[in-house]
């Protein structure tokens, strides 16, 4: 087997694997959520992040260095079904997954408390999980020993 379908079969591979995995992800976060939203935001939305993961491990697997990089390096072989369809399988999964987080989004929103406002003090007590390690963390520990912080949330269910 040549390079060139060495490094197809392993894009193939990741593509196949983040979509079954993510696929999982949401059906056990939708299962959560049903029963009830306000313990899957406290206590078990850090499972959503796995997908961090999951991702990371495809970009390393055909060496890419960006989400673009990687949708690049899979329209290469598009000419494959089954890397057009896998590909097409993996947006899918994107969409539902977005879709579900924005349902979050609208369930909470008539639940939650008061927005916070420039200088007002923030929740830095409560309970994260941290993408990189799954290990419980808080706002305050990341804010010990730091002059300076720069935090992007990509999500926020406040």
């Amino acid at each position: 087997m040549d390079l060139s379908k060495v490094k197809q079969a392993a894009l193939l591979s990741a593509l196949e694997s983040v979509t079954d995995a993510a696929t999982e992800i949401i059906r056990n976060a939708r299962n959560d959520v049903q029963s009830s939203s306000e313990d899957f935001v406290s206590q078990k939305i850090g499972k959503l992040f796995r997908i961090v993961g999951l991702y990371k491990k495809a970009f390393e697997k055909v060496e890419a260095k960006s989400k673009d990089e990687f949708e690049r390096k899979a329209s290469r072989h598009f000419r494959d079904g089954k890397m057009r369809e896998a590909f097409d399988e993996l947006l899918d999964v994107e969409r539902e997954w977005d879709d579900f987080l924005m349902g979050v989004d609208k369930g909470l929103a008539s639940t939650g408390g008061p927005a916070l406002r420039e200088g007002d003090v923030g929740p830095i007590s409560d309970s994260l999980v941290n993408a990189c390690t799954e290990l419980p963390t808080t706002f305050e520990d990341f804010l010990m020993d730091q002059q300076f912080l720069v935090l992007v949330l990509l999500r926020h269910f406040a």
